[in-house]
């Protein structure tokens, strides 16, 4: 037993990578000696292949079964813990391989092998081959299961365990019971109300409905609750965690949250459950050949790179091993923070990637010339903007040197200097705008895509649109948070406002991955899901907080109070144009629009407009200019974007 105890533990302790290589190897060998004993028994002795047509049959076999397991991305699965779903799926997969290679055999005309026994061969590798590997998987299972019992037990020698409740018994469960982190737990019971699920146990532990959860934490003591289901913002799900932070008991999730770039996959992470896991939907990985190939060994440069979307981008750009990443920010603290971020994770994973950072505005256009000339840049992120539309609204001078002339500034300096790619920032209050801020995005897009009409050099210019993103300073989520931490009441404009909100992880790899698909001109739509009502958002937040909203039946809860839409709002977002027709593209989350042809002389008459008004500073010229700017076509009874829209005076 010590040697078997010894054995399972280096196993386990084995690198990733030098596990999946032991499980290809030992699979390959267990299908060769399968094939190889049923020859031999059909022949009534040990079967030596004569001919080399037959050696390649004979090894094409495991070949097959092997190659068509690793396609399927079974070796990915941890095999003391796995779930009879990953049964089926490798079962299935070496049965059709088995019919691939019986195919084969019959096409190559079976030279070395009998006709006679190749019918034999073929009901081995087909039916026998399947049940044989998921045998394996299971023996295999059970012996390395003995480290996690040892772990619990040595965790448990001086310590009590914490007594838990994992809701789930699905994949992410069954992850978590067979990870480090279970070490230090005693997991009481699993809650589901799956019909199929309730009434079994899983390694011992029984599974429970939701039902029975107030009874399990009030005999057991139970000291935390686990969400590892597979769909954490359920109906079901949410009313539990109300309850439990109701009566004090922590609530943590395991759940799939983002993708890592330092791990390459989509991380398993216990942490506490938030209105993230409400809003976030199961991401998709990203296409790591396809980013690869566009940003391996490229000069990057990212504009707003202290900033939620541009520090995002910066780490996620790390894992395609660009050869250089310049930061250019005009906040000292956010361009520092993102430095140190950056270059740790250059010095932990070894990477040959050089990181610049660059304190400057975008509105210094000799900086920027020495950055790209200096640096040899060939991609420009443009994530430099001003975004708070409410503060735009009163504040339409600094909205347009930003967010317009700033662009025209970048544009102009990436011709200059033979930039190949340049990728906007953009958002879904650019379509049909009422806000300064929408209109000054709207402006940007054209001011990107006449550039690339004009370049010589084939600039290609795109611009990406989404919408709300989940955890940017000033966002509605971190208000509410301030908010219900006050105590309320919690501020919503209007009881029928809707909102697209997307994570930044997700929203920086999709704009990666937009920026490969681009061959010049789009406008990107990113897939932002189901619109979210603000006012749900505030109940559920004000619920996982442990609170109840002010009603009758509950007095003392936290009040929700109705202020009105705020200037330059609307009720309700779009990521395109009544008019404009959004195709697909390789990516399933990413539509795109063909922009309009520009007219360069209208986009650089309103410029020089647009450079003298904000230098005299009055208002109402500028949004005048910035509403004749987005009039891309300009004639006789044109509708005017931002209708209605009453500027500020300026005081002065």
């Amino acid at each position: 037993m010590a040697v078997i105890k010894t054995l399972a533990r280096l196993l386990v302790s084995l690198r990733r990578g030098t596990k999946k290589l032991v499980l290809v190897s030992s699979d390959f060998v267990a299908l060769a000696l399968l094939l190889w004993g049923v020859i031999s028994f059909r022949y009534r002795e040990l079967y030596v292949p004569s001919e080399p047509a037959a050696v390649a049959l004979f090894a094409l076999a495991p070949t097959f079964g092997v190659a068509a397991i690793a396609y399927r991305r079974l070796y990915h699965e941890i095999t003391r813990f796995l779930t009879p779903q990953f049964h089926v799926m490798l079962a299935s997969t070496v049965f059709f391989a088995g019919l691939a290679w019986s195919a084969t055999v019959f096409v190559a005309g079976q030279h070395g092998i009998p006709r006679s026994a190749a019918a034999a061969f073929v009901f081995t590798f087909v039916f026998i081959a399947p049940i044989l590997l998921v045998v394996l998987r299971q023996i295999a299972a059970r012996f390395l299961s003995v480290v996690d019992t040892d772990r619990r037990a040595s965790a448990m020698v001086g310590l009590k365990p914490k007594k838990i409740v994992v809701v789930g018994c699905g994949e992410n469960a069954l992850r978590f019971l067979g990870s480090q982190l279970n070490a230090s737990y005693s997991v009481v019971a699993l809650i589901d109300d799956a019909p199929a699920q309730v009434g079994r146990s899983v390694h011992g532990i029984p599974v429970r409905s939701f039902s029975h959860l107030p009874r399990i934490l009030e005999l057991e003591n139970i000291h935390e609750v686990i969400i590892a289901s597979g769909n954490p913002s359920d109906e079901q799900t949410l009313d539990a965690i109300k309850s439990l932070r109701a009566i004090g008991i922590s609530v943590r999730t395991y759940n799939e949250v983002t993708f890592n770039p330092i791990e390459r996959s989509n991380a398993l992470i216990l942490r506490h459950y938030d209105i993230f896991d409400v809003l976030q939907r199961r991401l998709i990985p990203p296409n790591i050949e396809r980013l690869r190939d566009s940003f391996h060994g490229s000069r990057i440069l990212v504009t707003g790179a202290g900033g939620s979307i541009g520090s995002e981008l910066v780490m996620q750009l790390l894992s395609c091993e660009p050869h250089l990443i310049v930061l250019l920010d005009n906040s000292e603290v956010a361009i520092h923070r993102i430095f140190l971020k950056s270059q740790d994770w250059v010095d932990r994973s070894g990477s040959a990637t050089a990181i610049e950072p660059v304190l400057a505005s975008i509105l210094d256009q000799r900086r920027l010339d020495m950055v790209l000339s200096t640096w040899r840049i060939d991609t420009v992120f443009h994530a430099a903007a001003l975004k708070h539309v409410p503060l735009l609204e009163r504040e339409p001078r600094a909205a347009v040197v930003t967010n317009v002339l700033g662009t025209h500034i970048i544009a102009e300096a990436a011709i200059r200097h033979g930039v190949r790619r340049l990728v906007l920032v953009s958002t879904d209050k650019a379509v049909n705008p009422v806000s300064v801020m929408g209109a000054t995005k709207r402006a940007a897009e054209l001011i990107v895509a006449e550039a690339g009409q004009r370049s010589h050099n084939g600039i290609i210019c795109s611009s990406v649109r989404f919408g709300n993103v989940l955890g940017s300073s000033g966002s509605v989520v971190e208000r509410f948070l301030d908010q219900i931490a006050a105590g309320g009441p919690v501020t919503v404009t209007d009881p029928e406002m809707t909102r697209y909100f997307m994570t930044v992880e997700e929203a920086s790899c999709l704009v990666m991955e937009a920026a490969a698909l681009a061959r010049g001109g789009e406008i990107f739509n990113l897939d932002m899901g189901q619109p979210y009502s603000i006012l749900a958002l505030a109940k559920t937040m004000i619920n996982l907080a442990g609170h109840a909203v002010r009603s009758d039946e509950a007095p003392d809860g936290i009040e929700i109070k109705f202020t009105g839409i705020r200037p330059g709002e609307r009720l309700f977002e779009t990521l395109a144009d009544s008019d404009q027709s959004a195709v697909g593209t390789a990516h399933p989350r990413i539509k795109m629009i063909k922009s309009e042809l520009v007219q360069p002389s209208h986009i650089q008459h309103h410029i020089e407009k647009l450079k003298q008004a904000t230098e005299n500073g009055n208002d109402t010229v500028i949004i005048n200019l910035l509403n004749s700017l987005i009039e891309t076509q300009p004639h006789a009874g044109q509708v005017v974007f931002l209708k209605g829209l009453a500027p500020h005076a300026n005081p002065n």
